[in-house]
């Protein structure tokens, strides 16, 4: 199987003022439960292609001071080595606000984590990860994480996808018009480097136009734009089906937007 995209990190300071605010935006949103590995929490904005948006928090405003603190500190490259790849992954982006992170779904993570070493790409990975959900259902899945934020990290269902990400069909209708993510733009050291770094970990050339490059991940006309900035990784989108332009204002500071 190809990749396909599953979703997008959203990093939030507080899961609960997140939720209210997508919620004005006009999104139905479900609540997702609370990382095993991590000092995290979620909720899901589903849409009806099948991917969604993940608003992730940490926990208490400590969980988060401290990430700050150790991310942001001086010691951070002293101390990134011994914190494990999970953590390299995630604790940055509890100091951030917005999107994040791409995330693709694969379902055999152990030959792909080999056609990238082959073609040039470092990883980690199986690396196992779940989360309970407010009913006490217990999730799991594994996570191939790649040594760049440049480049989306993939996961594979252990449990049935459908328990992490509900097709209850009404969790899925959002009163904005919203169907899936569009675009992604993605910050890089170098776009061209970057570009040839996408097409090694995809295993495919991309589509390329003036300004963005699509590749086949299962959903309709995404786009990936690349784009020479800082900090490094994804940090806005473009959603389809949202009617008016003024619609999503509540999350604008998210990196949000309607197409």
């Amino acid at each position: 199987m190809a990749p396909r995209f599953d979703h997008l990190v959203v990093a939030v300071p507080s899961l609960r003022e997140a939720i209210a605010t997508a919620e004005a935006a006009g999104f139905t949103v479900v609540q997702g439960g609370r990382h095993a590995e991590l000092p995290t929490e979620n909720a899901l904005i589903i849409f009806a292609d099948g991917g969604y948006l993940e608003l992730l928090a940490a926990r208490t405003a400590m969980a988060r001071a401290v990430a700050r603190r150790l991310v942001r500190g001086p010691e951070w490259q002293v101390w990134q080595p011994r914190i494990d790849a999970i953590g390299r992954r995630f604790l940055p982006h509890l100091t951030r606000t917005g999107v994040c992170d791409v995330v693709l779904r694969h379902n055999s993570l152990a030959d792909f984590a080999i056609s990238a070493q082959r073609r040039g790409l470092a990883s980690e990975g199986p690396l196992a990860m779940g989360r309970e959900r407010p009913d006490g259902q217990r999730l799991a899945w594994e996570l191939l994480l790649p040594d760049t934020f440049e480049l989306p990290f993939v996961i594979d269902d252990s449990t049935p996808r459908e328990w992490r990400v509900p097709q209850d069909p009404a969790v899925s209708h959002h009163a904005n018009g919203a169907t899936g993510v569009g675009e992604v733009t993605v910050q890089v050291r170098s776009v061209a480097a970057a570009r040839e770094h996408w097409a090694a970990w995809l295993g495919e050339s991309p589509r390329v136009t003036a300004t963005s490059f699509g590749f086949a991940l299962g959903v309709d006309e995404l786009r990936v734009r690349l784009a020479e900035g800082h900090p490094i990784g994804a940090v806005s989108a473009t959603l389809r089906g949202v009617g008016a332009a003024h619609a999503l204002d509540p999350i604008a500071h998210w990196g949000i937007r309607g197409g």
